[in-house]
């Protein structure tokens, strides 16, 4: 698989999962939930009405909590917390 053939398939996953999905829940992990994944750091959980969530971490290999780019100059950027 060439690189935009997995540019597309990664797309399409991503866009499936995200797109229509209304946000019920925002919050930064609890100090616990990070422990829980070995993390000094905590981030950011965001949930869907439909249950899903997603947590926002450094790496595919979730070698910790990341930061998120927000588009509104007014947020900036939502940190990681330690």
């Amino acid at each position: 698989m060439d690189n935009n053939e997995l540019t597309d398939r990664w797309n399409k996953i991503a866009q499936k999962f995200l797109v229509g999905k209304k946000i019920v829940h925002a919050r930064y992990q609890t100090q616990e939930e990070a422990q829980d994944f070995g993390w000094w750091t905590r981030g950011l959980v965001v949930w869907f009405e439909d249950g899903s969530n997603f947590i926002v971490q450094q790496d595919d290999e979730g070698n910790g909590a990341g930061a998120l780019n927000i588009s509104d100059e007014s947020v900036g950027i939502l940190p990681v917390l330690r």
